[in-house]
């Protein structure tokens, strides 16, 4: 299974979507998008990008570079961990440090302490 499939079968990407002039938009292969595909309209032809109204929208990373630093932050690995891992895959020190940021960020917020304790982070 590749990785479009896997993030077709557990739903990061949807298999259809609704175009602005109604009509059905269904996948197709489209070699000059960054994943290789896009949805296109059945009525009106018109293109989307499969990433557009998810989180992988903002990223131009390829999908197995993002799987990879999330399969990474879920298993709270270490950033230097992780730094290692994707050094070869060229995935930026900034976007592997996300997670820890994130974590941090969270913690530092005027509500995080009604939602949970503090935590140590993971990081």
């Amino acid at each position: 299974m590749d990785v479009f499939d896997y993030c077709l079968d557990n739903g990061l990407i949807a298999l259809s979507k609704i175009c602005q002039c109604g009509g059905v938009m269904h996948i197709q292969k489209y070699t000059e998008a960054i994943d290789g595909f896009v949805y296109r309209c059945i009525e009106c032809r018109r293109r989307k990008s499969v990433r557009e109204g998810n989180f992988l929208s903002r990223s131009k990373l390829p999908l197995k570079k993002i799987l990879m630093i999330c399969n990474f932050w879920v298993l709270k690995r270490a950033v230097t961990a992780t730094a290692y891992e994707t050094e070869n895959s060229g995935v930026s020190n900034a976007m592997v440090q996300l997670p820890q940021r994130c974590f941090l960020l969270e913690n530092e917020h005027p509500d995080s302490s009604s939602r949970r304790s503090r935590q140590h982070s993971p990081y």
